[in-house]
């Protein structure tokens, strides 16, 4: 479920006044099919136009033009719809490039906003791909990144061709971060036994980063900046709740104070409203939990929420109108409007899916 450019996944920070921002859990009326939401992704473009994408499982990818409020399908040449990731680039002349990843046809593109697709799959080897994530190079282009059964992989040319960068541990979310020096960090959380690794160099090594961190699969990873100048980055673990790291990564601890429910699928971080930030988590079985203080205690927010299984989070920054945070459940897409403090109870959006095993490196 990760994305999560985090768009699995990794969060867009909102601008806008919080007050505004937030007054309540609403359905949002959409994507129809199959209602389990694997990935969410959002784009505010130079238009001042917000567009929301949305992975569904065995159902393919939905566009949302109007916040929500109805839904478009994407699915032209997309021969396999079980989507499982979405992510964006940029070209030079700024134009967009989108991605999909499947669970067993590698990835799609698309260079006309979704219209139709086709498969990039050159030298991507292992075609189960759970996780995208992209990073700047430092010379004006990006570095597409796939986690695949059999490790990373990297494209410099958006897809075109694809290169194995790390060793055969399966990865079961990516994500890309400040260092809170200039550069970025890449983390890939794997399954239980491998942990996370860490990628300084825009792909060329990884360093396996698991001191204090307990033998669990890590599900979603979200770096956040700390306010003064550094990052803390957080670890969703299957079973062990969430962790964090305030050295990117080189030690670990536990922040599961009030989390009643330890098998993590998604985080996700907005502001606060007063200088600070919210972390959110969402869990297989119990719903959203709430941060306030870093991590250091968690509330659950789950008013009227109907399905508790949350595979995935985001942010909308959609300027003076700006939308929340958006859920994507087993049961359909979610959009909160007060922090996640109430929910209302979604209108159907086709037969419910029964709960799927959340651990997707590790069963691909």
């Amino acid at each position: 479920m990760k994305s999560i450019f985090s768009f699995s996944l990794a969060a867009l920070m909102v601008s806008c006044n919080m007050n505004s921002l937030f007054a309540q859990w609403v359905p949002t009326h959409g994507p129809y099919g199959s209602s389990d939401v694997t990935s969410v992704l959002v784009d505010s473009n130079a238009t001042g136009r917000t567009n929301i994408m949305a992975g569904v499982h065995g159902s393919g990818v939905f566009l949302s033009t109007d916040r929500g409020a109805s839904w478009a399908r994407l699915n032209l040449y997309l021969s396999n719809q079980d989507v499982l990731a979405l992510a964006l680039t940029r070209d030079a002349t700024g134009g967009t490039n989108l991605f999909a990843a499947t669970s067993s046809s590698g990835v799609y593109r698309s260079t006309d906003n979704g219209t139709t697709w086709a498969q990039v799959n050159s030298g991507l080897t292992s075609q189960y791909v759970s996780s995208l994530a992209v990073s700047l190079d430092g010379m004006g282009g990006s570095i597409l990144f796939a986690g695949t059964q059999s490790g990373v992989f990297a494209s410099t040319d958006d897809g075109t061709g694809w290169k194995q960068v790390s060793s055969g541990w399966p990865v079961v979310c990516l994500t890309v971060g400040s260092n809170g020096s200039g550069g970025s960090n890449v983390f890939a959380g794997s399954i239980a036994g491998e942990g996370i690794f860490l990628c300084t160099d825009n792909a060329t090594s990884w360093t396996q980063v698991n001191s204090g961190l307990p033998n669990f699969e890590v599900e979603s990873i979200i770096v956040v900046p700390n306010g003064a100048g550094g990052t803390r980055v957080y670890a969703g673990t299957f079973g062990g709740g969430v962790f964090v790291s305030t050295n990117n990564g080189s030690t670990w601890s536990a922040a599961n104070s009030g989390l009643t429910n330890l098998n993590i699928l998604s985080l996700t971080v907005t502001p606060n409203g007063t200088g600070g930030t919210d972390l959110f988590a969402g869990t297989f079985g119990s719903g959203a939990f709430r941060s306030t203080d870093n991590g250091t205690s968690w509330t659950q927010v789950n008013s009227d929420l109907m399905d508790l299984h949350v595979s995935c989070l985001s942010v909308v920054d959609d300027g003076p109108s700006c939308m929340g945070i958006l859920a994507g459940t087993f049961g359909g897409l979610f959009l909160s409007t007060d922090r996640g403090t109430s929910w209302t109870q979604p209108k159907p959006l086709g037969r419910p899916r029964q709960p799927r095993a959340p651990a997707r490196g590790s069963t691909r």
